[in-house]
């Protein structure tokens, strides 16, 4: 989840620094690529993530990315939503928060999505 939490956070600041609308930050980073160590809000805030002292990191092992390759298409998911659910399952983490509504296929997890 940090790999997309980075990217996000990436896009957000891209959006805001820019004025640009988000769907575009990314065309715009590829276009603009000299901009990209110039970002630094989604660094900082990735260092506050990493700061606290209740975060744990997961490895994706190779039983977690096989796992994600069987839920992909088991489950019709994207590939970095299947490596979510199968680093999950894989650590025995049955509650997931997102408003996602394809997690909702994963039956082996309850969905929480935040309103």
């Amino acid at each position: 989840m940090i790999a997309e939490t980075t990217h996000k956070l990436m896009l957000f600041e891209v959006r805001d620094r820019f004025k640009i609308p988000l769907p575009s930050a990314v065309i715009y980073l590829k276009k603009n690529y000299a901009v990209i160590p110039t970002l630094r809000q989604f660094q900082k805030a990735l260092d506050r993530i990493y700061a606290r002292s209740n975060v744990t990191m997961l490895e994706i092992s190779n039983t977690v990315f096989a796992l994600g390759c069987s839920l992909i298409n088991k489950y019709k998911l994207l590939s970095f939503d299947a490596l979510h659910a199968a680093t999950c399952l894989a650590y025995n983490v049955r509650h997931f928060a997102t408003n996602d509504k394809d997690f909702k296929r994963v039956k082996e997890l309850t969905i929480w999505s935040p309103q």
